[in-house]
């Protein structure tokens, strides 16, 4: 499912032509982003409409005493379509009983009246967002599917990058080193270093304002 660091034999990759290398370094990168890319159209073939899915109810929570269960879509709250998390957050914080919709595993459609206490900040309902065509399969498969697709795409699109990256152990470091060398041998093997250390300095730097900020 998911690509991987190319790992050849060093003695036999030195012997090598640099056209060779090339191919070799390339390989682990066109392998993750070939299945970046093949993970993508799957999520694409399940379209742009989701829908917002009840995982689990708590046990004598507003949302179980009014009937919604595990499993129903969350359609509407308040004369409000919900297509994500974020628009069910929000419709429900406007008032403490909401008129919300919902579609039972079975297909059929009921308007439930949700009434939360005062100091009570939610209706004990556990949620998650999955393309509208899964629903059918129920929220446990529907999720899995999404998520396994999901994350396939996530993961294999980053090691392509990191792989790419001029960045000491990688292919993608590898590559320009042979380059550089091969067109200005000792130069091009500082060249190529000084690329790597600022590549990885830069990478700190990023990480390092992500954290302050």
């Amino acid at each position: 499912m998911f690509g991987a660091f190319v790992e050849p034999d060093e003695e036999k990759v030195k012997n090598s032509s640099l056209a060779s290398r090339a191919r070799l370094y390339m390989a682990g990168i066109t392998a993750n982003m070939f299945l970046a890319l093949l993970f993508f159209a799957v999520l694409s073939v399940f379209g742009t409409q989701y829908a917002v899915l009840v995982t689990s109810v708590q046990i004598n929570s507003p949302a179980y005493n009014a009937g919604i269960q595990p499993g129903d879509v969350i359609l509407e709250v308040d004369g409000h379509k919900i297509h994500s998390i974020w628009d069910l957050k929000q419709a429900l914080q406007e008032k403490l009983c909401n008129n919300i919709v919902v579609r039972h595993a079975n297909g059929q459609t009921e308007l439930l009246t949700v009434c939360r206490k005062a100091n009570e900040k939610y209706i004990g309902v556990y949620v998650g967002e999955v393309p509208a065509s899964l629903v059918g399969l129920g929220p446990e498969t529907a999720r899995a599917i999404y998520y396994i697709i999901f994350w396939g795409f996530v993961i294999n699109l980053s090691l392509a990058m990191i792989n790419a990256a001029p960045l000491f152990v990688t292919d993608g470091a590898q590559l320009l080193n042979d380059m550089l060398v091969a067109v200005g041998g000792k130069v091009g093997k500082t060249v190529s270093l000084s690329v790597q250390i600022v590549t990885l300095l830069l990478l700190l730097l990023g990480v390092n304002l992500r954290v302050i900020g």
